[in-house]
C-alpha cells in the first residue's frame, strides 16, 4: 500500500525518493451558511404607544431601558413589569443615549443649543429604582456606589474646562485624589425612594431619600459640544473614545476605562479636534484589529479617513470595478423588474386598501444573487477629504444609474475628473472577518503549507487560505443608496457580493447570532430589513411605516414605528 510522504521539511539531497504518490481524499469545500432567521424575536411594548410624543433614542442599563422623547422628558422603562408604562427620570430633551458601563457615565446629546452632559451611572440607576419603586438591596449599592455630591462635583469640575489640556487636567484630578481624602460613599438607605420636587422657574427634579438628594445634579458637560448632531464611541482595553460630531468640526474625548476611586467619575478628556469642510452624514471609528486608528468620515459624494495620530486625511477612491458591478447590479435588478412586470396578466380590478397595505407590510425573504464573474480588487491613489453636500438620488433605479450628482471644482481637483462619482450613504467597519463570501480575492492569502504542495498534483489548484484576523485587511460595508458591497481601506472590491435593501440606507446594526453567523438589521426611512452577512438571504421586518432606529444594547436592537399618529418601540433580540 502506497504512503504519501508527509515531512514537515523538504527531503535533502541522498536521502531516498518518497514513494509513489497516492492522491489524498479531497474534502469538499465549505458552503455558505444559509441564514436562520427562527432566532430572532421581534416583540412590540405596548405600554409605550403614544400619539403625544415621538422616540429619539434608547438604551438599556441593567433591567431598565431609557428612552429618549421629543417632548423633553427622558423616561424609564421597566423590563420586568411589563405592565406599567415609562416614567420620567430626567426632563430634557435626549436626541441620542449612550450608556458607557465600564466607565459607570451616561452620554445624554441634549438640543443642539445645550453641551452633551455625562451623568452618573449610580445616580441613573437609583432614579429608576425609585420612580418604579422597586427596593434598593445592599447588593445594588455596593455595585452603584454614589459620593457626596459635593465631592463627585469638584473632581469633574475640571472637564468643563474649555481652555485646559489633558495633561493638565489630568494633573489636577491626579492632585486632588492625593491631596484630598478618599471618598467615602453615601451611607445604605434600604428601601430609599425618590419624589418630585421643583426649583426655580418651575424646574422638575427627583430627590433621593431622606436627606432629599439630587440626583439629576451628578452631571457634567463637555466643553465646545454645542451644536453638537451624533455621538459615537470605541473602547480599547485602556481607553475609552467619544467622538461628538458637528456641522463643519468632530471632537475627539477620550478617558480611562476605569477610574483608580471607585467613587471618582472617570474624567472625559478633550484629545484632538478635526475640522471637516462640510456637513458629514456620518462618522465612525476603523482599527487595524488591534489598535484604533481612524476616524471615518462619509459625504454625499465620498468618504475620507483621518488618521488620528497624524491628523493626515485620505480620500477613500472609488473602484473602477466597483462602479461597473454596482451598475450591473442596477441594469439586472431593472430588468427583473421589467420582467416580471410583462410576465403578470392584465388586471382584473383594483384591490382595496385594505388589502393593498396587507400586502405591503407582509414580510418577504428574498436573496441576493453575486455576480458570476470574479472581480480582482483595484487600487487608486488617496486624495484630500470631499467638500460638498450634494443631493441623494430618487428612489427608481434607472435614476440612480442615470443621475449625474453635482460635484464642485474642489472635489473635482480632489478625486480627479474623471473620478467616478456614486451616491455614498456610509462606510462602516465589518465586526468579523466574512472569509465565505462569494468570489473572495485572493489578494490577501498565505502561501499554502508544504505538506499542501506535496500531496497536490500540478493540476490541482489551491483554496485560497484567509489571513488570521489580527493581521486582515480593513474591511468596510460601503453602501450606495440602496446597495452595499465590502471594500478595504483602498476602496478596492473585496467581495462580489451586493446588499440590496428595500429603500436608500439610513442606518445598519450588526448582530452575532452563533460562531461567524453575523445578520445586519438595516433601516430605511419605511422600512426595516434582516439580512445574513454571508448570504445574503434578506428578511423584510417592516415596510411602508415611517421607522426611526432608536439603539442597540448587544444583539438587542430598538426601534420606533409610527402607525396611525401612534408612535410605538419595538425591538429584536436573539430567542
Amino acid at each position: 500500500m502506497s504512503q504519501v510522504y508527509t515531512s514537515s521539511v523538504p527531503p535533502t539531497p541522498g536521502t531516498p525518493p518518497p514513494p509513489p504518490y497516492s492522491p489524498p481524499s479531497v474534502a469538499p469545500r465549505s458552503q455558505v451558511p444559509f441564514a436562520d432567521f427562527s432566532k430572532f424575536d421581534l416583540q412590540l411594548w405596548s405600554t409605550c404607544g403614544t400619539a403625544h410624543h415621538a422616540y429619539h433614542t434608547a438604551c438599556r442599563i441593567g433591567r431598565f431601558v431609557l428612552l429618549g422623547t421629543s417632548v423633553g422628558e427622558v423616561q424609564a422603562l421597566d423590563t420586568e413589569q411589563g405592565a406599567l408604562a415609562p416614567r420620567p427620570i430626567l426632563w430634557q430633551t435626549a436626541r441620542q443615549l449612550v450608556v458607557l458601563g465600564t466607565s459607570q457615565l451616561l452620554l445624554v446629546l441634549p438640543e443642539r443649543t445645550r453641551k452633551v452632559r455625562c451623568y452618573s451611572l449610580s445616580a441613573i440607576m437609583r432614579l429608576c429604582y425609585g420612580v418604579f419603586g422597586v427596593p434598593w438591596t445592599k447588593e445594588l449599592d455596593d455595585q452603584y456606589p454614589l459620593p457626596p455630591l459635593a465631592a463627585w462635583l469638584a473632581s469633574s469640575s475640571s472637564s468643563s474646562s474649555s481652555s485646559a489640556s489633558i495633561s493638565s487636567m489630568s494633573a489636577a484630578s491626579t492632585s486632588f485624589s492625593t491631596s484630598s481624602p478618599p471618598m467615602q460613599p453615601i451611607p445604605y438607605v434600604p428601601d430609599a425612594s425618590v419624589k418630585l420636587a421643583t426649583r426655580n422657574l418651575n424646574r422638575k427634579l427627583l430627590v433621593w431619600g431622606g436627606k432629599a438628594i439630587p440626583l439629576q445634579d451628578y452631571c457634567y458637560k463637555l466643553a465646545n459640544t454645542k451644536d453638537g448632531l451624533s455621538l459615537h464611541t470605541y473602547q480599547t482595553s485602556a481607553y475609552l473614545f467619544v467622538a461628538t460630531l458637528h456641522p463643519n468640526k468632530i471632537e475627539l474625548w477620550q478617558c480611562h476605562v476605569k477610574s483608580e476611586d471607585a467613587l471618582m467619575p472617570p474624567l472625559l478628556l478633550p484629545l484632538k479636534a478635526f475640522w471637516i469642510p462640510a456637513e458629514a452624514h456620518t462618522i465612525s471609528f476603523a482599527d487595524d484589529r488591534a489598535t484604533l486608528k481612524h476616524i471615518i468620515t462619509v459625504f454625499t459624494t465620498g468618504a475620507a479617513m483621518i488618521t488620528l495620530r497624524t491628523s493626515k486625511v485620505e480620500a477613500i477612491p472609488i473602484d473602477q470595478q466597483l462602479v461597473q458591478l454596482y451598475q450591473q447590479t442596477i441594469r439586472s435588478h431593472r430588468n427583473a423588474k421589467n420582467a416580471a412586470s410583462t410576465a403578470l396578466p392584465p388586471s382584473s380590478g383594483s384591490l382595496s386598501m385594505s388589502a393593498t397595505q396587507q400586502a405591503s407590510m407582509a414580510p418577504s425573504v428574498s436573496s441576493s444573487a453575486a455576480a458570476s464573474a470574479s472581480i480582482p480588487p483595484a487600487t487608486t491613489a488617496a486624495s484630500s477629504v470631499p467638500a460638498s453636500n450634494a443631493s441623494t438620488p430618487g428612489s427608481s433605479d434607472a435614476a440612480a444609474s442615470s443621475r449625474r450628482f453635482h460635484r464642485p471644482p474642489q472635489l473635482a481637483s480632489a478625486f480627479g475628473s474623471s473620478a467616478p462619482s456614486l451616491p455614498w450613504t456610509s462606510l462602516v467597519q465589518l465586526p468579523c472577518y466574512p472569509d465565505q463570501l462569494p468570489g473572495l480575492t485572493t489578494k490577501f492569502t498565505l502561501p499554502p503549507s508544504y505538506n499542501a504542495v506535496i500531496q497536490h498534483t500540478p493540476y490541482q489548484p489551491f483554496d485560497p487560505v484567509a489571513i488570521p484576523s489580527n493581521v486582515a485587511p480593513q474591511l468596510f460595508l460601503a453602501t450606495f443608496g440602496k446597495y452595499s458591497m465590502v471594500i478595504d481601506s483602498t476602496g478596492a472590491l473585496f467581495s462580489t457580493q451586493v446588499y440590496r435593501w428595500h429603500e436608500t440606507l439610513v442606518h445598519v446594526a450588526f448582530v452575532q447570532a452563533g460562531d461567524q453567523q453575523w445578520y445586519m438589521v438595516g433601516f430605511g426611512k419605511t422600512s426595516v430589513t434582516l439580512m445574513h452577512l454571508l448570504s445574503a438571504q434578506s428578511h423584510r421586518l417592516m415596510n411602508e411605516l415611517p421607522v426611526r432606529f432608536l439603539g442597540q444594547h448587544d444583539a438587542t436592537v430598538f426601534w420606533s414605528c409610527q402607525h396611525d399618529k401612534l408612535h410605538q418601540v419595538y425591538y429584536l433580540y436573539l430567542n
